[in-house]
This record gives C-alpha cells, sequence and structure tokens, in this order.
C-alpha cells in the first residue's frame, strides 16, 4: 500500500460533494464540503484503527454546530463551525456504502459493515450506545 490511503465508508462525494465518512491513513475522517467555495470541513480521530471490529459514529449537530466522532462509545473527535457557515444540501443520487460515488478514484471500503443507520437528528452519547449495545 502507498503512504496515502482513503477507503469510504458512506457518503454522497458526487458533485458538488456534500460528505464523506471514510477511513484515511488508518483514522476515521468526516469530510464535508461548504458550499460556495472550495472550503472543506474536515474532521480526523488522532485515534488509528486497524484491523479490529470498531463501532463508528458520526454526529453532525446544526443547533449547537458541532461534529462529533465516536469509536466504540468513547469520543474521539470533536470540531466546531460557526452558524453562518452553509454547506452543500444533498446531491440526489444514490448513496452507497462503501463508496464515495467518486468516478475518477476508486476509494471503496474493503472490510465488513453490520448496521448503517441515518438518523435526522444528532445523537447523544447514550442513544449512540444504546445502538451499540453490548459488543
Amino acid at each position: 500500500m502507498g503512504p496515502y490511503e482513503l477507503a469510504a465508508i458512506y457518503g454522497d462525494w458526487y458533485e458538488p460533494r456534500q460528505f464523506v465518512l471514510s477511513i484515511e491513513n488508518q483514522r476515521i475522517a468526516f469530510r464535508r464540503h461548504q458550499e460556495g467555495n472550495e472550503k472543506w470541513f474536515f474532521l480526523e480521530s488522532a485515534v488509528a484503527i486497524s484491523g479490529t471490529w470498531t463501532h463508528v459514529a458520526v454526529t453532525w449537530d446544526h443547533v449547537i454546530g458541532a461534529v462529533y466522532i465516536y469509536a466504540d462509545g468513547r469520543e474521539i473527535a470533536y470540531r466546531s463551525y460557526k452558524p453562518e457557515v452553509t454547506f452543500y444540501g444533498p446531491t440526489g443520487k444514490l448513496y452507497q456504502i462503501g463508496d464515495d460515488g467518486e468516478t475518477k478514484e476508486n476509494y471503496q471500503f474493503h472490510g465488513s459493515m453490520m448496521d448503517l443507520y441515518a438518523f435526522g437528528t444528532a445523537l447523544t452519547r447514550d442513544q449512540i450506545n444504546k445502538l451499540r449495545g453490548e459488543l
């Protein structure tokens, strides 16, 4: 493998590229494309994961302007954003599990997933842990 690795878990990365959840260089990463310019909101975990089953959750909370990444119920990354920042909405194309929708590069996720949930509101850590269950 090369020095840079990216594997898309779930996303809407078709033009104009709304969001993607991925593994980048063995770290959990989340990107969103800000509307009206080429700025990217990016959050990456400091914790490396490799070869072990990991429960991953990302919450995007528009009310408080914050994004959290959780691994196995623990918060491993956080970033806030200003309320006036806007992001591109959904493209309306099919979201693909394990593929970012990018046609130029192959960033497919090669691994196993048990469940994928998308909610219309940000979950709390307790709600995430209830979904996670006893692992």
